[in-house]
């Protein structure tokens, strides 16, 4: 607990970090784009103008390279150190053998990897809120990136669900991690190199990446109510896949 507590705060205080520093770029952004703007015609500058604006720069930090990694790590490790990491260890048993219940100790598991995919989404809309109060950037409402946050929390609960479930029925950490990890590397790929592709468009809706998107939601001011049901239908499947995987197998090992 103590490890995966330091991994969290760390991933917190990065992902913060990060943030910070999408929000502390838009001035300078802002200021290139609207130079460059003066040189073309006025419906192009009409396009650059609208496509400057803080929530089309800021919507980048919710799948910034460094952030999209900060999301994918706490649950995919937190969901494959829990059941199949402590079998791994050589743990489970003494954990077994304390007076709570198996159902106890997976929902224990359970709501410390959603507490820290909300905390992580926090944390990056704390760090926009700071960067943009310290630079003078006005956003169209923090309400939004709070829709967002909720989006981007539902998502990785959701992948956690699934490699918790895959963890459940592992008797390695490995194997649930790779599959934890290869469903986001392979859902964003989906998202992003399926539009493209004609073999992959009518796939798109496979991908989690697919549902609540940042840049939608904070130019809108609106969260999608289909795709929280569908990321939460994922999620509770995947949650409960995992509790009975957990409390039908053999921990005898």
């Amino acid at each position: 607990m103590r490890v995966s507590a330091r991994l969290l705060l760390l991933s917190v205080l990065a992902m913060a970090w990060i943030a910070y520093l999408m929000a502390s770029n838009y001035p300078s952004f802002h200021e290139r784009i609207a130079a460059a703007s003066h040189h073309g015609p006025r419906i192009v500058r009409r396009i650059i103008e609208g496509r400057a604006a803080p929530e089309g720069f800021l919507a980048f930090t919710f799948f910034h390279p460094v952030a999209f990694v900060l999301f994918a790590t706490w649950p995919v490790t937190r969901a494959s150190q829990a059941i199949a990491g402590a079998i791994d260890r050589g743990n489970m048993g003494w954990r077994m053998a304390l007076p709570l219940s198996r159902s106890a100790y997976f929902w224990a598991q359970v709501i410390w990897m959603l507490a820290g995919s909300a905390l992580l989404s926090a944390a990056l809309v704390a760090g926009l809120a700071y960067g943009c109060w310290r630079y003078d950037v006005a956003v169209a409402g923090w309400p939004r990136y709070g829709l967002a946050a909720v989006g981007e929390t539902f998502r990785y609960a959701a992948v956690g669900a699934l490699t918790l479930w895959a963890s459940a029925a592992a008797s390695r950490a490995a194997l649930p991690a790779m599959l934890g990890a290869g469903l986001v590397i392979g859902s964003a790929i989906l998202e992003n190199v399926g539009g493209p592709l004609e073999l992959l468009a009518g796939y798109q809706w496979l991908s989690l990446f697919h549902y609540a998107q940042a840049r939608p939601i904070l130019e809108t001011g609106l969260l999608p109510t289909h795709d929280v049901l569908v990321l939460g239908a994922v999620m509770i499947v995947g949650l409960l896949g995992a509790w009975a995987t957990f409390l039908w197998r053999d921990l005898n090992i």
